[in-house]
């Protein structure tokens, strides 16, 4: 597969698949327990709490991501507002696909 090839379907599995990690109450409580720029990988030999259908394209495409709690300042102001957490989600093998999300840390 092209590199071209793989860089979208990082993109795709991390707007679809990767992103929706932060609703799972394990990678929630998790993330929340890391320190702060700790990254988690998300990868064929890490896949605890991952649902099914993602662990497989994981496994099929070999995609390797990395999760972590990052500074309030490394994403859009709005993510952090209200006492929210901000989250990570990065393809590992291309550094520009990364998305955030501001998260409750009283829900897990």
């Amino acid at each position: 597969m092209n590199k071209r090839t793989r860089k979208k379907l990082h993109k795709r599995h991390l707007e679809l698949d990767v992103i929706d990690l932060s609703l799972v109450a394990f990678w929630r409580a998790r993330l929340f327990e890391t320190p702060v720029g700790n990254d988690l990988p998300l990868d064929g030999s890490h896949l605890e709490g991952v649902p099914e259908r993602f662990r497989k394209a994981i496994r099929r495409h070999r995609l390797e991501y990395d999760v972590a709690r990052v500074p309030a300042t490394e994403a859009e102001p709005w993510l952090s507002e209200g006492g929210l957490i901000v989250f990570r989600f990065r393809a590992r093998e291309f550094p520009s696909v990364v998305r955030y999300s501001g998260n409750n840390p009283d829900v897990i």
